[in-house]
């Protein structure tokens, strides 16, 4: 589904990270989440009456997501301001539906295009370059970002937009484990914590029929570890057809965002301030996503022990995300 922090890009925003977070690490979660996270968006049912995702085997729709995020952190003595930008091109398919509306999807992930800009360096990687890039931050995400690209998701979704039996490929698990070693032994970057923040990033729909106004409610819960779990709630309101097209239908989205820490974490977080909302759009008539937007902006503190000098060290991040995704032409949906 949509995933806002992936729910457009199914992404939970992360807590700030830890000071002791290797580079290489902070620079994996920032590439990996947007893209995996995707892999909750897909087709929508027309409104009338519930809102019911349909399927028809053998269609294929493509999409574009695009994430820019911004980040200001705040360490004593000094600040930085470092910047990601990344774009994803994917498609999903229906493999087959059984007589209870049941859909066996895949997602595949096609492209990536990703840059990341920090004080004094920059990184730009395109998944299509069959070159070696030159820098050696970027060389070490190349296993990654090819393992990615091509990478074949698949689950169950039922008509509401619940989903089951998600698997994720293997070849991705072992380029995790080359970039970021010990990774995929626990938390979110693990097998299972791959296949729940897909899970999380549902959007599934009422149990009854939606009228203009009607309002419903995901929650999606994410666990990092030594750091706790994140819990975004996510607000949804039905806005009814467009003025603009009869055959395109919208609703819109506010989410509350908070951080339960976890038994022995690293250090204190402390959520300041979030903002969440986006729009999303479905063409009824043809029965799919045809576009969504949500943005976030997350102001948090994290306290932790500097383990040299044993002294606390107080980290304030403030991070603003925008995701956009987008139903490719119609020479590219069939």
């Amino acid at each position: 589904m949509m995933m806002t922090g992936i729910d457009s890009t199914g992404r939970t925003p992360a807590p700030p990270a830890s000071p002791a977070t290797p580079r290489a690490g902070r620079w994996f979660a920032a590439l990996a989440l947007a893209a995996i996270a995707a892999a909750g968006a897909s087709p929508a049912a027309p409104a009338a009456g519930p809102l019911r995702y349909r399927f028809k085997a053998g269609e294929t729709l493509r999409y574009t997501l695009v994430q820019d995020q911004k980040q200001e952190t705040r360490i004593t003595g000094g600040e930085m301001t470092n910047s990601a930008l990344q774009t994803v091109d994917m498609h999903w398919t229906v493999r087959g539906v059984d007589a209870a509306g049941v859909a066996d999807m895949s997602q595949t992930i096609d492209r990536i295009r990703w840059k990341l800009t920090t004080p004094g360096d920059s990184v730009s990687i395109d998944s299509a370059d069959p070159n070696v890039p030159d820098s050696q931050g970027a060389a070490q995400f190349m296993p990654l970002i090819r393992a990615l690209a091509g990478a074949e998701f698949t689950f169950k979704m039922d008509p509401r937009g619940e989903m089951s039996d998600i698997q994720v490929p293997r070849k991705l698990l072992e380029s995790i484990q080359e970039v970021n070693p010990g990774a995929a032994a626990g938390g979110m970057f693990s097998e299972e914590g791959l296949k729940n923040l897909i899970a999380q990033s549902r959007l599934a729909f009422p149990q009854g029929p939606i009228d203009k106004g009607a309002t419903w409610d995901n929650q999606s819960r994410v666990s990092q570890a030594n750091v706790g779990t994140s819990i975004m709630d996510k607000h949804y309101t039905f806005q009814g057809p467009s003025a603009s097209d009869p055959r395109i239908v919208t609703f819109t989205l506010k989410s509350d965002f908070k951080v339960e820490p976890a038994a022995g974490a690293v250090g204190a977080i402390k959520i300041d301030s979030y903002e969440g909302k986006g729009d999303y759009s479905f063409d009824a008539e043809a029965g799919r996503i045809v576009s969504s937007k949500v943005t976030e902006r997350l102001q948090a503190t994290f306290t932790m022990k500097d383990p040299q000098t044993g002294q606390s060290r107080e980290i304030r991040q403030v991070t603003q995300t925008v995701n956009t995704m987008t139903l490719g032409g119609a020479g590219d949906a069939k």
